[in-house]
């Protein structure tokens, strides 16, 4: 029976199938992720064989729907990651089932709400407590449940018997009201530069050219959808000449083809993305075959 659920781990990854992951994929797919580890120990060419095995990521406190449960992983629909071609209700595929927890949100205290604007951070047990419960990354959202003790603030954690406690240092208030302009999510990309090209990643531990436009957004609590394709879709045309900072460069392999990759426009011919070619986020001139491959500039913000 399908139900809601909540991601429990840092960062967990949404594959195509059970049978995707390979061996060299053991720390991401732990019953406690180390996606670092993971990340580090594939070679060029096992990042590269991640193309059609994973899909997305979600992170800690996310909600999925479950559809079902086979074999210790969860066929999930990761609700706050739109793809209208794939699934009304956010982006579907796999992960393991010891990822999510029962949704008890309902039972838990209101309170309110920060995103994490470190690019790590880490829950803890106790305030000062020296190893963490949990690692968590930028984007990652939290309902603080209580006053703070010295520099550590209650949060809600799924799955957890108690609050957790994070570093208020690492965290910022959610904005009630959207970014005022797209210049806005400049900032947010430019610090993710020379994070690894992981395809499916949306974390600082790795992350694909769409991620990095869906994480940039996320930041600053701003939807848009998942992949490249559906972001254009979501933007509104930006004409020639009104081109601006924090604009969405989108790319095809030609006129009539469906567009497969997305980066932010930075600065004058200035493009920064997540380079399957280069293996990293970088910032590069918008010139060669990234200005033959140029297929329409969009905006999701003034």
């Amino acid at each position: 029976m399908s139900r809601r659920a909540v991601v429990a781990a840092g960062v967990a990854t949404v594959w195509t199938s059970p049978d995707a992951p390979r061996a060299c994929d053991a720390p991401a797919i732990a019953d406690v992720p180390r996606l670092s580890a993971w990340v580090r120990g594939m070679t060029n060419e096992q990042r590269k064989d991640l193309h059609g095995r994973t899909l997305t990521q979600v992170l800690f406190g996310d909600i999925v729907q479950v559809e079902e449960v086979a074999g210790g992983w969860a066929r999930i629909v990761a609700i706050g990651q739109a793809a209208p071609p794939l699934d009304p209700r956010g982006y579907p595929g796999w992960l393991r089932a010891a990822h999510v927890v029962a949704d008890d949100r309902d039972e838990q205290p209101a309170g309110p709400q920060y995103v994490v604007d470190a690019m790590v951070s880490a829950l803890r047990d106790r305030p000062q407590a020296p190893a963490p419960a949990v690692d968590i990354v930028l984007g990652t959202r939290l309902t603080v449940l209580g006053p703070a003790q010295g520099r550590y603030v209650p949060v809600a954690a799924p799955g957890w018997p108690a609050p957790l406690w994070a570093d208020l240092a690492d965290l910022a208030p959610v904005a009630t009201r959207p970014a005022a302009a797209a210049r806005d999510l400049l900032p947010v990309a430019m610090r993710l530069q020379s994070v690894p090209y992981i395809w499916g990643g949306v974390s600082p531990y790795g992350i694909d050219c769409s991620g990095l436009v869906y994480l940039a957004h996320r930041r600053l609590n701003v939807a848009v959808p998942r992949d490249a394709s559906d972001q254009a879709n979501a933007s509104l045309p930006v004409e020639p000449g009104e081109q601006a900072p924090g604009h969405l460069c989108f790319f095809s392999q030609g006129p009539d083809a469906r567009i497969d990759h997305v980066g932010l426009l930075h600065g004058r011919g200035q493009l920064i993305h997540a380079s399957g070619g280069a293996g990293q986020v970088r910032q590069e001139p918008l010139e060669g075959q990234l200005a033959r491959r140029l297929a329409a500039i969009g905006r999701t913000l003034p």
